[in-house]
């Protein structure tokens, strides 16, 4: 009454399948193994002493520690205030929405969100003028032809052209670094 299948596993008349391996396995879902221990289909193992252990305990897991990761989906200012005007506009439309903390009432969070506008206004349009001013510092350093590393530069070689490059007036010109942009 035993079949062996092409995967060198024999199935005998009470469904019960053993593999390369010596574990038996039957249609509960139940295994045994060559350790008489037999695993339900819970993931707990009862062995021959009639002891029962859960695999699925954290016992018998390694221990990893997990490196916790923090999303910064949907945290800028601007999508924070934009969430915090939606929760504003929700309990407007909630007419049982009367809390007895002031700081929580409709018109204070609504003042709340309007200074939230106001100050990411502004520090949307000074950081324009930042970017705009960086622009101009790098032109002004860093130009091939006018800016001021390249004309360091040009200095120092008309410094070693003029005087001697064992000159201490050329040394302490040349100690003088002028990195380009990186």
């Amino acid at each position: 009454g035993e079949t062996t299948n092409s995967n060198g596993e024999t199935t005998n008349s009470n469904g019960e399948t053993t593999n390369s391996n010596g574990e038996t396995t039957n249609s509960n879902s139940e295994t045994r193994n060559s350790n008489s221990e037999t695993r339900n289909s819970n993931g707990e193992t009862t062995n021959s002493n009639g002891k029962t252990r859960n695999s699925n305990s954290d016992a018998d897991k390694p221990k990893v520690k997990k490196k916790r990761l923090i999303s910064t989906v949907q945290q800028s200012y601007a999508q924070i205030v934009g969430h915090f005007a939606q929760l504003v506009n929700f309990l407007q439309q909630t007419p049982s929405y009367n809390p007895n903390e002031s700081e929580l009432q409709l018109a204070n969070l609504v003042q709340v969100l309007n200074n939230l506008q106001i100050a990411n206004t502004n520090v949307i349009q000074t950081e324009i003028t930042l970017q705009n001013a960086r622009i101009l510092r790098d032109e002004a350093l860093y130009n091939p032809t006018i800016g001021l590393v390249t004309t360091a530069l040009l200095v120092k070689e008309y410094c070693k052209s003029v005087l001697s490059s064992t000159s201490p007036v050329y040394r302490q010109v040349n100690k003088i670094r002028f990195n380009g942009k990186k």
